[in-house]
């Protein structure tokens, strides 16, 4: 008996941890190896994900990276997205990922909407778990809808390109 739960749960880890639910993701080592190359913008970073980016937009000094990255993301359509570990190096289409986010949320629990999540790596799923956790689902659900319609502009632009472009501007006006 011993044997077969030790098993159930080296099976049960292996399956979490090569679903990105436990352990540090693809993306989430990527981000951090560019973070490394631009020290201010992660520090201003990390305080918005621990503190939320209204904090930091109210308590960042004026001229800083940290202000400037925080009114960065308040004007993004997607800057809510930010708060993620790893969406600075999320390769995905912003309408694309979401038109996902928006199903996830919006439809109902199917087997066919967790084989979805499954196949994106539970990728969605962090977005959605960050969102609700945030605003509640009711909001969260008009956050979605607020970005797809800001982001229209955003069409061909995948996530990562557009958060970088926005944080290295921040880094150049500071400078």
């Amino acid at each position: 008996m011993k044997k077969s739960s030790w098993l159930v749960g080296v099976c049960v880890s292996s399956v979490l941890m090569g679903c990105g639910f436990v352990g540090e993701s693809d993306k989430a080592q990527l981000e951090q190896a560019w973070l490394m190359q631009h020290k201010d913008i992660q520090q201003a970073l990390e305080s918005i994900r621990t503190q939320g980016l209204d904090v930091v937009a109210k308590t960042s000094a004026a001229g800083s990276v940290s202000a400037c990255v925080a009114d960065a993301l308040t004007k993004s359509p997607v800057g809510a997205l930010a708060s993620v570990e790893g969406a600075l190096a999320d390769p995905a289409a912003i309408t694309t990922l979401l038109n996902n986010l928006e199903k996830t949320l919006d439809g109902d629990v199917s087997l066919e909407s967790l084989s979805g999540l499954w196949e994106q790596g539970a990728d969605a799923a962090k977005y959605v778990k960050d969102l609700v956790s945030k605003f509640g689902l009711d909001q969260a659900m008009a956050q979605l809808q607020q970005m797809q319609e800001a982001s229209a502009k955003l069409a061909d632009t995948d996530l990562a390109s557009h958060f970088q472009g926005l944080l290295l501007e921040c880094e150049k006006t500071a400078n």
